[in-house]
């Protein structure tokens, strides 16, 4: 939803909908972390004098923290206080996560709080802050859960964890009685690809199958029978900034909410994947009858390339995964939008063991993308390599990144509203087969480019 907003009545319905198929509804109110929305429209919420007025647009982790005065949590209070009035469940998530403590840090009447309260640093001081919201919940006769970042300065003894980070606070929070739900990602992060190969909606840039969600092992055999007891669900999530499209939505729940399903609720001896994939067939064609968008790569299997000498960017290898997402592009606004495979920290891909016998000529086509990541200091990790022209150029290498340079086509300006454009250029002739470095060069964080589709031509 943008710009809009849910009714009480709506949220009313929406709750009663749920609760009818035994469903209950956990809300989350962000703390003291992801902010920006609520400091924006109060700026006395914030750590720093002259907060942005606006929301950003852009994707990733913000500075804004609520600064933890009375002001505060006072309206922090009553924001809770309308929620639990709307969410009769016991729980009450507090998010807790993603909380950059660089505002606290430089900001003297937060440190002089610190001080007065006798917290050692910062992550302390957030636990004072959920430990207070905690309590407030807890005379209200609710319970706390927030994501595992809570754990860090200690947390209010009856908090409950998400543990989302891999397993480790999970493991963390049961050995020191705390309930926990396991959200791993990758693997229970259902917005990450199927499938290798062309042709998957956008969404992050791993892959997580089928199977992958179904052999995922609920109970760490780092834990006690008494410590496991405290692992009370499993929970999948489907983040939609980069999916655009509510039947890539559906796509990317169904069929893996299956397995999920399957984890969380039958007994581990029955435990079978070879007879869950038999029982797949007719649940898919239950989704069909019910009209539900959904994948269909049971296997996990990728599709062959359609053709010897032409890959899609997804049927490449990125040459780093350290934030890979298969995005779509921002243009053009009135006709479907490609979607590539990049690593928004190396714009750079690999083509093993393409055969070069007889190619002379290379062809892709390319895409711009904003660069519109929040990603803190990170941004100085961004490969950067010095362009020749003001469009930069695209780069092809021999067996290797440091390889001999076979190719160079410069980039060209391209036209508003342009989703691709298409170059075409020379390459050194070859014999055999070679790995293909493939990159982008560039003057700055922008022009970005997404490289779509790259054939050999003979």
């Amino acid at each position: 939803m943008i710009g809009g907003f849910y009714t009480q009545d709506e949220v009313r319905a929406v709750v009663a909908y749920a609760a009818a198929r035994n469903i209950t509804i956990v809300p989350e109110i962000e703390m003291p972390g992801h902010a920006q929305a609520a400091i924006a429209a109060y700026p006395w919420l914030g750590s720093v004098p002259n907060s942005p007025a606006q929301v950003s647009s852009d994707w990733g982790m913000f500075p804004s923290l609520y600064n933890p005065d009375g002001r505060t949590f006072r309206f922090l209070e009553d924001v809770l206080t309308e929620t639990m009035a709307l969410f009769p469940g016991a729980y009450i998530h507090v998010g807790g996560d993603e909380a950059v403590k660089d505002q606290w840090k430089a900001n003297p009447a937060i440190q002089a709080k610190m001080h007065a309260l006798g917290l050692a640093n910062e992550d302390a001081l957030q636990s004072w802050f959920i430990g207070r919201i905690g309590e407030f919940l807890k005379a209200h006769g609710r319970r706390l859960i927030g994501w595992d970042e809570i754990l860090q300065g200690g947390v209010p003894p009856d908090a409950t964890i998400t543990s989302w980070r891999g397993i480790d606070g999970a493991i963390t929070a049961a050995k020191a009685g705390h309930d926990t739900v396991l959200s791993p990602a990758p693997v229970l992060y259902l917005d990450n690809r199927q499938v290798e190969g062309a042709g998957e909606p956008s969404g992050r840039g791993a892959i997580v199958s089928l199977t992958n969600v179904y052999d995922f092992d609920p109970a760490p055999a780092s834990l006690s029978d008494a410590e496991r007891a405290h692992i009370i669900g499993v929970q999948a999530n489907v983040w939609t900034e980069h999916i655009r499209e509510q039947d890539n939505v559906a796509y990317a729940a169904f069929p893996r909410a299956a397995a999920l399903a399957e984890l969380g609720w039958s007994p581990a001896a029955t435990h079978d994947r070879a007879g869950f994939l038999a029982r797949m067939p007719a649940e898919l064609e239950r989704y069909r009858a019910l009209n539900l968008p959904h994948g269909t790569h049971l296997d996990g299997a990728p599709p062959p390339p359609k053709s010897p000498s032409a890959r899609d960017s997804h049927e490449l290898t990125l040459c780093s995964n350290a934030i890979a997402l298969s995005i779509e592009g921002p243009a053009p606004l009135a006709a479907k939008r490609p979607v590539y495979l990049h690593d928004i920290m190396n714009p750079c891909w690999i083509w093993p063991r393409a055969d070069l016998t007889g190619v002379t000529q290379l062809s892709l086509a390319a895409g711009q993308l904003p660069f519109n990541f929040q990603i803190g200091s990170d941004i100085a990790r961004v490969a950067k390599r010095p362009a020749a022209t003001p469009d930069g150029e695209f780069e092809v290498h021999l067996d290797s990144c440091d390889g001999v340079k076979i190719a160079t086509l410069a980039m060209p300006h391209p036209a508003p509203d342009a989703g691709l454009v298409s170059v075409q250029g020379t390459l050194a002739p070859q014999t055999g087969t070679h790995d293909l470095c493939l990159m982008f060069t560039t003057p700055g964080l922008e022009p970005y480019w997404a490289l779509h589709t790259v054939e050999l031509v003979h």
